[in-house]
């Protein structure tokens, strides 16, 4: 579970999915964030967490 900052205002937290990772064990980690009033977006075990491959782009563009 990978919480954004700060971890009290932000709403968004990102469950990371093995390739051994029983969707069971992922459930259980959504169902506490649901319950923590979060908003889960599942991404697979690759460099870099979902809003930083959004984010660093349009940084890049700004500064150009």
């Amino acid at each position: 579970m990978h919480f954004m900052n700060p971890v009290p205002v932000m709403k968004l937290v990102e469950t990371i999915t093995g390739l051994e990772t029983d969707e069971e064990t992922i459930q259980a980690v959504e169902d506490v964030a649901v319950k923590m009033g979060k908003t889960v977006v599942r991404a697979d075990d690759v460099a870099g967490f979902a809003v930083n491959r959004i984010l660093m782009p349009m940084i890049n563009e700004a500064f150009y």
